[in-house]
C-alpha cells in the first residue's frame, strides 16, 4: 500500500509519464515510415469544443448548496490506422476550464489508445488504456451510454482525482462458436483528498464458450480480483460461473446458470460467499424487438453475520425503430460497490428500473432521454444504509455545415439516504459547441 507521501508524488510523476508515452506515441506513429501496405488507411484528425456547464449542488450536501458555473474549451488529436487485420486508435485531449465560483483556472486531461489485431486466423489480440484527470465523477456521454450505474459514485460530488484503465485480452477460437479468453484488467484511482481512499485493482481473467451442436452450449468464467487500498482493508475476490444453453428455435434459447464469488478481507472477518442460480430466456420477438430475461436466487453466507438472500433478475426489452430506438430494463441482485471512490460502500442488495428512448428527429437533429430508479440496501451494515436514487436526462444533438455539432443536455439527480449518508438534489445543465475535421488522410 502506498504512504500519504508516496501517493502525492506518484500522481504528477504517472501523469507526466503517461502525456509524456502519449506524445511520443503520437510522434512515431505520424512521422516514423511504415512498410508499404496499400490495405491500411491512416487518419489523423483534430477537434476543438467549447463549452458552458451549470451545476446545482457540487458538493451532494442536502442543504445550503453551492453551485458552479463553469466554461470549457477542448481540442482534441485523434490518430487511427486501419488494416485488414489490424486496428489502433490514439487520442488526446486536454481542457482548458475557467471557474466562476473560484475565478481560477484549472487543466484537466483525457488520453487513450486501443489496439486490435487478428494475429492468426483463429487468434486475436485487444488492448486498450485510458487516462483521465478531473474533477467531474462522470460526464454526460457517460451517464447516457450506462443503464443505471458508473464506475464512481455521484455521491463524491466535485472531487479532483485521476484515473488510468488498462484492458488487455486474447482471443482464439479452437471451433466454430467456441472462444477461449484469457485476459488482464487494472485500475488506479487516486484522489487529490484524502478524504477517499486511493486503490490498484488487478483482475486477470478467463473463459470458455464452447458449442457442443446446433442446440446445445456451455459457456463458463473464472476471475480474480485484488484490490490494493491505501487506507483500507484490501479486498481479494474469487468469482466464477457456468451456463448451459439450449436453442429452442432460431429465435428462441433458454439457459440455466451457477454461479460462485467469494470475497476475502486482508485484516477484517467480514468474509463472505455468494451463490447464484439462475435460468433465463433469450427471444427474438420480431425482427426489431428482442426479450431477454434472466430470474433466480443468491444466497450469502458469511462469517460474523447472519446469511441472507438476494432475488436475481436481469430483464430488457430492445426495440428498434425506424428512426430510432427504445429500451426497458430491470435488475435486481447483489453489487459489490467497493470501487465506486466512496469509502463507505460495500456489498449491495440493490434493485433498478429504467426507460431510454433515442430518436432521430430530423436530418441534422437527434436526441434521446432516459429515466433510472434505484434501491440499496447495505449488507455489510446488516441493511441500516439505504439510498434511493432517481437519475433523468435528456439531450439534443444538432449536426450543420459539415463539420459541426451542437449538443445541449440536462441531467437531474435525487439521492434520499440516511442522515449519515446524506440525501441531495443536483441539477446539471451544458452547452457544448464542436467543430472537427479529418485533417490528414493516406
Amino acid at each position: 500500500m502506498l504512504s500519504h507521501k508516496n501517493k502525492r508524488v506518484l500522481r504528477p510523476r504517472f501523469f507526466f509519464a503517461c502525456l509524456a508515452m502519449a506524445m511520443v506515441s503520437m510522434a512515431m506513429v505520424l512521422f516514423t515510415p511504415f512498410a508499404a501496405d496499400a490495405s491500411s488507411r491512416k487518419t489523423f484528425r483534430g477537434e476543438v469544443s467549447v463549452e458552458q456547464g451549470y451545476e446545482s449542488n457540487i458538493d451532494r450536501v442536502p442543504r445550503n448548496a453551492e453551485s458552479e458555473h463553469e466554461s470549457r474549451v477542448s481540442p482534441r488529436m485523434i490518430y487511427t490506422r486501419e488494416t485488414k487485420t489490424s486496428s489502433f486508435s490514439l487520442s488526446y485531449a486536454p481542457s482548458l476550464v475557467y471557474s466562476y465560483r473560484t475565478e481560477e483556472e484549472r487543466v484537466d486531461h483525457q488520453a487513450s489508445a486501443a489496439y486490435a489485431v487478428q494475429a492468426r486466423k483463429r487468434l486475436g489480440f485487444n488492448f486498450s488504456n485510458t487516462y483521465r484527470l478531473s474533477d467531474d465523477p462522470y460526464t454526460f456521454t457517460d451517464a447516457e451510454e450506462i443503464d443505471g450505474e458508473i464506475e464512481l459514485a455521484d455521491r463524491r460530488g466535485r472531487r479532483r482525482y485521476w484515473t488510468n484503465s488498462f484492458s488487455s485480452s486474447m482471443n482464439y477460437s479452437y471451433a466454430q462458436e467456441s472462444v477461449v479468453r484469457l485476459g488482464y484488467n487494472n485500475r488506479v484511482l487516486r484522489n487529490r483528498d484524502d478524504e477517499f481512499t486511493d486503490y490498484v485493482r488487478h483482475s486477470p481473467f478467463v473463459s470458455v464458450a464452447h458449442r457442443f451442436n446446433h442446440q446445445w452450449s456451455m459457456r463458463s468464467g473464472y476471475t480474480f480480483t485484488k484490490g490494493d487500498f491505501d487506507n483500507g482493508d484490501d479486498i481479494m475476490t474469487h468469482s466464477g460461473d457456468v451456463s448451459v444453453h439450449y436453442r429452442l428455435s432460431p429465435h428462441t434459447s433458454i439457459f440455466s446458470r451457477l454461479g460462485y464469488t467469494y470475497n476475502d478481507y486482508e485484516e477484517s472477518f467480514r468474509d463472505y460467499e455468494v451463490y447464484t442460480a439462475t435460468a433465463g430466456v433469450n427471444r427474438q420477438l420480431s425482427p426489431r424487438r428482442t426479450l431477454d430475461l434472466e430470474a433466480g436466487a443468491s444466497l450469502v453466507r458469511r462469517d460474523i453475520l447472519s446469511d441472507t438472500e438476494a432475488f436475481f433478475l436481469k430483464a430488457s426489452l430492445d426495440n428498434e425503430l425506424q428512426r430510432g430506438s427504445w429500451r426497458v430494463h430491470g435488475e435486481s441482485g447483489l453489487d459489490q460497490r467497493y470501487y465506486e471512490g466512496i469509502d463507505d460502500e460495500g456489498l449491495s442488495r440493490y434493485w433498478l428500473a429504467g426507460i431510454r428512448i433515442r430518436r432521430q428527429l430530423t436530418e441534422n437533429v437527434s436526441g434521446s432521454t432516459g429515466v433510472t430508479y434505484r434501491e440499496d440496501d447495505d449488507i455489510e451494515t446488516n441493511g441500516s444504509d439505504r439510498e434511493k436514487r432517481i437519475r433523468a436526462d435528456a439531450r439534443l444533438t444538432y449536426n450543420f455545415a459539415r463539420w459541426y455539432r451542437l449538443d445541449a443536455g440536462y441531467a437531474y439527480t435525487e439521492l434520499d439516504a440516511d442522515e449519515r449518508r446524506g440525501s441531495y438534489e443536483n441539477h446539471r445543465v451544458f452547452v457544448r459547441l464542436t467543430a472537427g475535421k479529418d485533417l490528414i488522410q493516406w
